[in-house]
């Protein structure tokens, strides 16, 4: 029953895939098709590739939780429901959201002109993670690709890494993604960019995650359709170095060599698992969570530091991860499972989670199209599409922080031209 329930949804989410694309073809984007594809992307191929490699599903007997939530017959029930009712309300939602349309959007501000100061500053921001290795502990280490993976690296780089080098990482990705928008002749300057980020990530799913943005702003700045032939020759340029960049990885790293393709595809590249947790634990008496709502307390008063508040909660990933190792919820780990708001929604309020989900990211969305500021409903898309496959992370919450801010200089501009 359940595998000819996971074919029956798999083609429900195809059709609303399908639409999507071919909504978009016509030159019709706004935030909500994007919400469908990406949703479409991490929970419906898993219904398919679930049953094609079930018997690697072994690989995760070291996480209790995670193993019986992917077996439970009545959780894949109530995950197919669920998955078919929310990428219908997605698209269902992307036909009525008029208002604003995401491609007018992106030309303004590619037809906003950054002065020549703004554009070095641009420049400069975007070539932090190189400038920080200057104070960097050991600055070596960043002379050698993949080091952590190869050689093993002191607490003091560790902290270094996941603190400076992080936040500089990540300034400059946003603002790669604003210059690649701005100008249209920066191909070099980009992939020059690309190269130094991934490199001093030590990550191979960078490169990946940054060659899906460009090849999205490749289709909206050049006008893919009147440039469709030179589009898809880049998109498929990137597409092979991400293929070469990650066989080449793998052989001199020997990461992801010993564990199965189903191990890899389900923690990085799908988020049905996380979904399936938090129905499981839902079914199972809640223990994920100490009481409803904890996360959500770290979410809003994530800038408040835990000097002043001792028993601040933590983050979502940290008690989703220590639920599917069976461990306490406190417990410190040091490799976090990944999680998505809907999988923290239905953790903190059972099923209806779902809903409240969806009023939340239309509250969002309403606010931001309402503001009549382009720039904060480009936020909120970058905001919410993070949120659909990582959870709240310092990312997401460094965008949320902007968002905020964009939206108090769009009222104070208001309240001048009032005046």
């Amino acid at each position: 029953m359940v595998e000819v329930l996971d074919l029956l949804c798999f083609v429900w989410g195809s059709i609303f895939f399908i639409l999507s694309v071919k909504s978009i073809s016509y030159g019709r984007l706004n935030a909500y098709y994007i919400f469908t594809l990406v949703f479409f992307f991490f929970h419906f191929p898993s219904l398919i590739i679930d049953h094609l490699f079930s018997d690697q599903i072994v690989v995760f007997y070291e996480s209790p939780n995670l193993f019986n939530a992917l077996i439970d017959s009545d959780v894949a029930i109530i995950y197919d429901i669920s998955i078919c009712f929310i990428i219908f309300i997605l698209y269902y939602n992307s036909l009525k959201d008029k208002n604003v349309i995401f491609l007018d959007i992106i030309k303004k501000i590619q037809y906003f002109q950054l002065g020549k100061i703004t554009n070095m500053i641009f420049i400069f921001c975007m070539l932090l993670p190189a400038l920080s290795i200057l104070i960097a502990p050991d600055s070596s280490i960043y002379g050698i690709w993949a080091y952590p993976y190869r050689y093993s690296m002191s607490v003091e780089d560790d902290l270094f890494h996941e603190t400076v080098m992080f936040t500089a990482l990540n300034v400059s990705f946003f603002c790669m993604i604003f210059y690649a928008l701005q100008n249209k002749k920066s191909d070099l300057l980009i992939c020059l960019n690309i190269l130094i980020i991934t490199w001093l990530s030590f990550k191979r799913t960078f490169i990946v995650f940054s060659a899906i943005v460009l090849i999205f702003i490749e289709y909206l700045k050049d006008n893919f359709f009147l440039k469709a032939k030179q589009s898809i020759v880049k998109s498929i340029f990137l597409v092979l170095v991400c293929v070469y960049y990650f066989i080449y990885y793998t052989i001199n790293t020997g990461k992801g060599t010993d564990v199965p393709f189903y191990y890899l595809y389900t923690l990085y590249y799908s988020r049905h698992y996380s979904l399936k947790v938090a129905i499981y634990d839902q079914l199972n008496g809640m223990s994920m969570l100490t009481y409803r709502g904890e996360s959500f307390l770290f979410d809003l008063f994530f800038y408040i530091p835990r000097s002043i508040w001792n028993d601040k909660p933590s983050f979502f990933t940290q008690y989703f991860t220590n639920y599917c190792k069976d461990k306490d919820p406190e417990s410190f780990s040091l490799v976090f499972y990944y999680v998505n708001i809907w999988s923290e929604f239905v953790a903190n309020f059972h099923l209806f989670g779902i809903f409240i989900a969806f009023l939340f990211i239309k509250i969002i969305i309403n606010i931001s199209e309402k503001s009549n500021n382009k720039c904060a409903y480009v936020l909120a898309i970058l905001f919410l599409t993070f949120y659909f496959f990582w959870g709240i992370q310092p990312q997401t919450m460094i965008i949320i922080a902007l968002w905020f801010v964009m939206l108090f200089v769009g009222l104070i501009r208001r309240r001048i031209n009032n005046i």
